[in-house]
């Protein structure tokens, strides 16, 4: 039973090895696909098209405007993402390049902190090797989530909610119980609930 041990570590080693490497390969596909989707000039989904009218229109008076008449324009989402787009257009950039942009930037982030939280979250009761393994695999994952696949490179606002989301809770978990470091954190989880209004489970969590 004892000579089993250093096959079954070997085999589990190698197991490791080839998931992450996979995940890592898939990762780099899915992103050269998505950079490229991101500069395609015509509408990837019905709703980029509600969200980019919504971004032109949200801070002028069309904001309430009356239903009654044109532009029937339903704001439907809070106004975070649509500010960035806007900025963005501001000094010069396509605003339907930018708003995808801004989602796949979105997703880099969210996978950077899930991985640096699951990192965290490990402890120092794990080896630093298994700690660096975990977080790598957390990294790669939310690439492989056919929702986040189809949100990251579209001009939507659920990407850059969660991105916000994962960053509030990566403060909140550093913070413990300084003031101030939870001041950072909630506002982190104020701006995700003000880009989609529906990001309440992670403050809740936190």
């Amino acid at each position: 039973l004892n000579a089993l041990f250093p096959l079954v570590g070997s085999l589990r080693r190698a197991l490791t090895i080839g998931l992450t490497s996979a995940l890592l390969v898939h990762a780099g596909f899915y992103l050269a696909y998505a950079a490229r989707a991101v500069v395609y000039p015509f509408g990837l989904d019905y709703g980029e098209g509600t969200v980019w009218n919504q971004a032109m229109l949200m801070f002028g008076p069309d904001i309430a405007n009356d239903l009654s008449h044109p532009p029937f324009v339903v704001f439907n989402y809070t106004p975070f993402y649509h500010l960035l787009v806007r900025a963005f257009a501001a000094v010069g950039f396509d605003s339907l390049y930018a708003g995808r942009a801004i989602s796949l930037a979105a997703l880099i982030a969210t996978c950077g902190l899930v991985g640096a939280i699951t990192y965290r979250g490990l402890g120092e009761r794990h080896a630093r090797t298994a700690r660096i393994a975990g977080a790598a695999v957390a990294v790669l994952m939310p690439v492989t989530y056919q929702p986040v696949q189809e949100w990251a490179m579209q001009m939507r606002t659920d990407m850059l909610g969660c991105a916000l989301s994962a960053a509030g809770i990566f403060l909140a978990i550093g913070a413990r119980a300084r003031v101030v470091a939870l001041s950072g954190a909630v506002l982190v989880f104020v701006l995700a609930v003000y880009t989609k209004q529906t990001e309440i489970s992670a403050p809740a969590a936190a």
